[in-house]
């Protein structure tokens, strides 16, 4: 992109454009700042590896009105495209089958933020607290650089299965000076923030259950700090939907987020288990599934194997007579647990706080001041979803309108 020879054959197309977009291109901000001072550019499609450099260059350089990385969501396609290579694997672009994604997003298949997110928030002056990851120990000897689409093999967990003492390669992001690494009240380890990225901070430091911390100094002052916890092993399922309501409207979906949670409520990112969902009544089964990168297992399954403690369903309202039941069930050792979604229709009149709800991103429904997911139309039958465990208990709010019994 940056030969003359490039310049002279992109000037006629970039001459009768209004901006022009120049994927990967960064390397022309510059050069186009002084041979076409007019001319608008974007970064339609850029590296995540390199997000520190490009946002100083859209901040440095007026002529050059933002930038895109590839990707904000992972995807289905080019398979392996973002995947972290260790000694051994295949050097190709796209990674062979099994793998389904292409591995180099901010948000995974199923909605979680992954670190670089929160990297990327920092870099844009939006998060004043550090962020904590960890990359996994079992490559600890092969630790994985940031390169054009991927990004370092980390996780934002202390929940690991190596012996105590085990040496374990930690990553913070702040927009700090330095960062001390404290594990369970005692500082591992301290290092200056920059490496091997701007607003990075890297250190080794050995791995000891409890509680991890990434403290950032700024002229020796504390300027925000972020813990991860270990989790205990995973008792209970945690049911979170997108709504809470679900419209007698055979194109209306809800996503329900599912986790795998210790008794006080983490989650337990080691656990891989069989998770079931069965459905009865006016509702189906759209998909389901989790974030795991590779795998043979389909989205159009009833049952799935969690990935880093979640996974993912999805529910579309299907016309039958009977109300929705939806059953979640997992295999520990513990005995059999179900959670489920109960849908029932009606047609309830409305009320003034439902009639003036703004409206939501989800389609067909608002929200009201508290917050609360109302129909947008009241004028026809509804289908409301409450959730109720059986077995272990109820684990929190796990549907559109919760309660327990």
């Amino acid at each position: 992109m940056a030969l003359p020879k490039v310049g002279e054959r992109i000037a006629e197309s970039a001459s009768v454009l209004d901006v022009a977009g120049y994927n990967y291109g960064d390397v022309r901000y510059e050069i186009d700042k002084v041979d076409h001072p007019n001319r608008v550019l974007l970064g339609p499609e850029t590296f995540p590896s390199r997000i520190a450099r490009l946002w100083q260059s859209v901040l440095a350089n007026d002529h050059v009105i933002g930038d895109f990385t590839w990707a904000g969501w992972d995807y289905l396609g080019e398979p392996g495209g973002g995947r972290p290579l260790y000694p051994g694997e295949p050097t190709s672009f796209t990674a062979p089958y099994p793998w389904l994604t292409g591995s180099c997003a901010d948000i995974d298949l199923i909605g979680q933020r992954l670190p670089i997110s929160f990297y990327r928030e920092i870099v844009f002056g939006l998060r004043k607290e550090p962020y904590l990851a960890v990359q996994r120990p079992e490559y600890c000897a092969h630790p994985v650089r940031p390169v054009a689409w991927t990004w370092s093999d980390s996780v934002a967990s202390w929940t690991w299965a190596v012996p105590e003492g085990s040496p374990v390669t930690v990553e913070a992001y702040a927009d700090a000076e330095e960062v001390a690494f404290v594990v369970n009240g005692s500082e591992g380890a301290r290092a200056e923030v920059g490496s091997p990225l701007p607003f990075v901070a890297t250190a080794d430091v050995p791995y000891s259950p409890g509680v991890i911390e990434a403290v950032a100094y700024t002229k020796g002052v504390e300027t925000g700090r972020f813990a991860v916890r270990t989790a205990a092993l995973a008792t209970r399922i945690e049911l979170k939907t997108d709504r809470d309501f679900l419209q007698c409207d055979s194109q209306d979906i809800a996503f329900v987020d599912i986790t795998l949670v210790d008794e006080d409520g983490s989650t337990q990112p080691l656990a891989e288990v069989e998770i079931t969902v069965e459905v009865e009544g006016p509702a189906v089964l759209q998909g389901l599934g989790t974030a795991r990168p590779a795998t043979e297992e389909s989205f159009l399954a009833t049952s799935c194997t969690t990935y880093q403690g979640r996974a993912l369903a999805v529910l579309r309202y299907a016309p039958v007579a009977d109300g929705a039941r939806v059953y979640f069930t997992r295999r520990f050792a513990t005995p059999r647990t179900r959670r489920g979604l109960r849908a029932e229709c009606g047609n309830p009149p409305p009320s003034p706080a439902r009639q003036m709800a703004g409206r939501s991103r989800h389609p067909g429904s608002s929200r009201g001041p508290a917050g609360k997911g109302v129909p947008s139309a009241w004028s026809g039958t509804y289908t409301t979803a409450r959730a109720w465990a059986m077995g272990v208990g109820m684990v929190g709010r796990c549907a559109f309108r919760a309660y327990s019994g």
